[in-house]
C-alpha cells in the first residue's frame, strides 16, 4: 500500500503500529540535518520503503552490494529503504533492536539522502567517498548509537570501508573529530564535492588520530 503524507510517500504491505512515532522522530531530525546540508526545500517528497519480509530486503540489497546481516536500512535506490522491527530482529546483530534504534536508522538515511541531494549533478571524480557518508550519518542521525573507540584508521581501510570490521566507528570517530576541528562549511565542501574531500583525506585521519589519542588517553 502507498500512503501519502505532508512530507513523505510510504510503500508498505503492512502498517506498522509505531509508523506515526517514527515519522514524528524523523521530523524533530530533519531540521538540524537540513540546515547541516542548507537545504530549505526538497523537489519532491522523500519515498520511505518500509520492508516487512527480511529476505526480499536482502534480494533488493544484492542489486548493490553484497548483502550483510548488520544492514537494516539503506538508500541505494535513492529512496529510504528500512526493514520493521519484527524482520531486524531475525538477524543477529539487530536481534535486541528497539524502536529508538529504528527510529535513529531512519535518520541516519535520511542524512545519506541530503547528502546525495547537494552533490546532484556533479561528477564525483571516482572517488570512493562511502566513507564521508557514513561519517555524516553517525554524527547527524543516530550518535546515540556509538560510542568513541580508538582504531586505526587508514586511508586504504577508508576506501574499502564496506569491507572493513570496525568501519562505523571509524566514521563515528572522524566525525567527532572534524565536529570539533572544522567549521561546518568546510565539511558541507567537502560533501558537495568528493575531489576536495580526497585531497584533504590524509590531513583528517592523521589529525583524528592524534586527537583519539588524546581524546582517549591512548598511548
Amino acid at each position: 500500500m502507498t500512503i501519502e503524507k505532508e512530507k513523505y510517500i510510504i510503500e508498505t504491505d503492512t502498517l506498522p503500529v509505531y509508523l506515526d512515532e517514527l515519522l514524528n522522530h524523523l521530523d524533530e531530525k530533519t531540521e538540524q540535518i537540513t540546515s547541516f546540508f542548507q537545504i530549505t526545500k526538497y523537489d519532491t517528497k522523500i519515498k520511505i520503503v518500509i520492508w516487512d519480509d527480511l529476505e526480499k530486503y536482502k534480494e533488493h540489497i544484492s542489486k548493490y552490494m553484497e548483502y550483510r546481516d548488520y544492514i537494516c536500512g539503506d538508500t541505494c535506490d535513492g529512496n529510504i529503504n528500512i526493514l520493521t522491527l519484527e524482520e531486524a530482529h531475525k538477524e543477529p546483530p539487530h536481534k535486541d533492536m528497539t524502536l529508538r534504534e529504528l527510529k535513529d536508522v531512519t535518520a541516519h538515511e535520511f542524512v545519506h539522502i541530503c547528502h546525495r541531494y547537494v552533490q546532484q549533478g556533479r561528477k564525483q571524480d571516482d572517488y570512493k567517498d562511502t566513507w564521508y557518508y557514513e561519517v555524516l550519518a553517525t554524527n547527524l542521525g543516530n550518535p546515540d548509537d556509538f560510542t568513541l573507540k580508538y582504531n586505526e584508521i587508514t586511508h586504504e581501510k577508508l576506501l574499502n570501508f564496506n569491507k572493513e570490521n570496525n568501519n562505523y566507528s571509524m566514521a563515528y570517530a572522524i566525525g567527532r573529530y572534524m565536529f570539533e576541528n572544522y567549521s561546518e562549511e568546510e565539511m558541507l565542501e567537502f560533501a558537495k564535492y568528493p575531489k576536495k574531500l580526497a585531497l584533504a583525506a590524509e590531513e583528517i585521519i592523521d589529525g583524528t588520530m592524534e586527537w583519539l589519542k588524546t581524546k582517549l588517553k591512548y598511548k
